[in-house]
């Protein structure tokens, strides 16, 4: 049974869907998803699931991201990236200095409203579906978590930022607002996705080379690597039985430790995620991978 990660690197172009179209071809599997989607204008590191692993994806689209963008002062367009149409321009008249000391009201916890061109559903509909037909959604504004903010090169008027975020955070949207605050307006021009946790760009690997590869498998990684950041607690024979009866396992913890852990059996395997419960000193199973599940 195929189960696993690949730490895909992404093209500027296709769909993340079309990312899994082809390598449900290549593996012949159908459970496939990935951890966090890359609009086409975006490329970099896409984490995808394989069989069981996809149960993993909820929690690797929670891990912190970091990203290069391109912003490019001056215009306004519809969608606040390069696809969509130049609605105003404006002159820039911003020095590196001025964009600088623009960047830290931007970082913490702020709150963001979203593109109009966004996936939020709104009475049901996807908001991008709205803006087509020329509605305007006042969408309400979301909270996110802006860790670092670092202008890495500012030719005027294009701005390269790298971007250390948490999950909901809309690069097009801190583009535009960045562009609000300058009086010019901005739009993204260009993204990419250097790290998504554990995964890392310099490790990625493209579709491409995986499809010509006489053993694609080899790139593909134990479920527990999109985990390694975690506490791993070992456990016997008996303790994995009762972790496999849905049955929680005494152990002492630290008032302070980790919510959740990886637990890896007496074979040295990674088989469940375990919820620390430290008013009664236990771990209580949170998910468990089973050799029975199906992974097609």
């Amino acid at each position: 049974m195929l189960t696993g990660l690949f730490n895909l690197n992404k093209p500027v172009g296709p769909t993340s869907f079309q990312m899994i179209h082809r390598l449900r071809r290549l593996t012949g599997v159908r459970k496939i998803g990935h951890a966090g989607t890359l609009d086409p204008l975006a490329g970099g590191v896409l984490p995808i699931c394989i069989g069981r692993a996809v149960r993993l994806s909820e929690y690797l689209m929670g891990d912190v991201k970091v990203y290069r963008a391109e912003i490019t002062f001056g215009i306004r367009t519809t969608t606040d990236d390069r696809e969509g149409e130049v609605i105003a321009r404006q002159a820039v008249a911003l020095d590196r200095a001025e964009l600088e000391a623009m960047l830290p009201p931007f970082t913490g916890d702020i709150e963001q409203v979203p593109p109009q061109y966004a996936a939020i559903k709104v009475d049901g509909r996807p908001m991008y579906e709205l803006a087509r037909r020329g509605q305007t959604v006042d969408a309400a504004a979301r909270a996110v978590h802006v860790e670092r903010l670092t202008l890495l090169d500012w030719q005027s008027p294009v701005a390269e930022i790298e971007i250390e975020c948490g999950k909901g955070t809309y690069v097009r949207a801190l583009a535009r607002d960045l562009g609000e605050l300058a009086g010019c307006g901005a739009y993204l021009t260009g993204l990419t996705r250097t790290r998504c946790g554990a995964f890392d760009i310099a490790e990625a690997v493209s579709l491409d080379v995986l499809e010509q590869s006489p053993d694609w498998r080899a790139h593909l990684l134990p479920m527990e690597f999109g985990l390694r950041g975690w506490t791993r607690v070992d456990v016997d024979d008996a303790q994995a039985a009762r972790v496999l009866n849905g049955m929680t396992v005494p152990w002492p913890l630290p008032e302070a430790g980790p919510a959740l852990v990886r637990a890896h059996g007496p074979d040295g395997n990674f088989f469940a995620i375990m919820r620390a419960d430290s008013a009664h000193a236990c771990l209580r199973p949170e998910k468990v991978f089973k050799d029975t599940d199906a992974d097609e």
